[in-house]
């Protein structure tokens, strides 16, 4: 198949390992990345330019919306928006949008810091995407916000990341026997089941409850709900940013007699010093995703592990090119990975 990739971030990790796996795929050994200049201008204003024929071609864009060392996730937001208008231009075939990471979806409802008056800025993103190009489906990687799916007028489907810890976590601790799967707020609780039940846990899902007074702030976690004392406690949360959820929820399963404390997070953020508070807070262990790109210190540090989500990627994108059943999918994942 004579399909083109791009990307706002052309050289990011994971779109360089999706693009090795899907070439191993049946069909698409012939895929390749589409040729264009992807850039920021001095003043960090975005640039795309298409350097080859697209017209008619199928396309897929992999956006990588993270913040790094060098630019903002605003900055790489309106770049891949600039990046669907070249296509469009162009009159390229767009086939999918793949959001490994998708911003702005934690301001997915009026709630400000002291008023209802605020922006639902994940609704504006949404809408201003497909103001820029007609792309046929949307694939977004395990989404702070259930609402997204509703607000595309595409085809739009969440996908979860959670199956891709398990074997990683077996292999950790040699088993599930003894592993209790908790979430730090109770608005993540079906994420954690979900997880709790493809490892075949044995115990009932713990909450460790939080609040925060303000958007941003460092939560507090608050409650406890199960029995953590003896066992090794796993903490499943869809993102880490300053890390204060899951540090004060290790405290609070170590107070609770945890023998051990590990935490799963689909993005890795790491900002404001995250690494360092979790450094100090007796996590033994943190996995995340690839779905952002880590800077040197998460990368080399020995309490943070990065699962590779190329493949699921690759196979996220055959799925909607082939228009092949999700529920096929998940299973593929499941037998492969659990």
């Amino acid at each position: 198949m004579d399909l083109l990739l791009f990307s706002n971030q052309p050289e990011h990790e994971l779109v360089r390992n999706t693009l090795t796996e899907l070439k191993r795929m049946s069909g698409f050994d012939a895929v390749r990345m589409g040729r264009a200049t992807v850039k920021f201008h001095n003043d960090t204003e975005p640039f795309a330019e298409i350097l080859e024929s697209v017209h008619g071609k199928p396309c897929v864009v992999i956006a990588c919306d993270a913040t790094d060392d060098r630019h903002t996730v605003n900055d790489y937001s309106m770049l891949t928006r600039v990046l669907l208008g070249a296509l469009q231009y162009a009159e390229a075939d767009i086939q999918a949008l793949i959001y490994p990471y998708f911003p702005y979806a934690r301001q997915d409802r009026h709630k400000g810091e002291s008023s209802d008056r605020t922006a639902i800025t994940a609704k504006i993103h949404v809408e201003d995407l497909e103001r820029a190009a007609d792309f046929r489906f949307v694939g977004l990687m395990e989404p702070h916000t259930t609402h997204l799916e509703t607000w595309f007028t595409r085809a739009c489907r969440r996908l979860p990341v959670v199956q891709e810890f398990i074997a990683p976590l077996r292999e950790d601790f040699g088993g599930f026997g003894n592993v209790v799967f908790a979430t730090p707020d109770v608005g993540g609780l079906q994420r954690t089941r979900r997880t709790a039940q493809l490892a075949g846990a044995s115990f009932p899902c713990a909450v460790i409850d939080k609040e925060r007074e303000r958007i941003g702030e460092i939560a507090r976690a608050t409650m406890v709900s199960g029995d953590l004392a003896g066992r090794d406690v796993v903490v499943v949360d869809d993102m880490i940013d300053t890390a204060g959820t899951l540090c004060n929820s290790a405290r609070i399963a170590k107070a609770e007699g945890a023998r051990r404390v590990v935490v799963c997070a689909m993005h890795g953020l790491f900002n404001r010093g995250a690494l360092d508070r979790i450094r100090a807070c007796g996590v033994d262990r943190v996995y995340v995703t690839s779905s952002v790109t880590q800077k040197p210190a998460i990368r080399e540090s020995d309490l943070v592990t990065i699962i590779p989500i190329g493949s699921l990627t690759a196979e996220i994108i055959r799925c909607a090119i082939e228009k092949r059943s999700w529920s096929a999918l998940r299973i593929s994942r499941l037998e492969r990975v659990c």
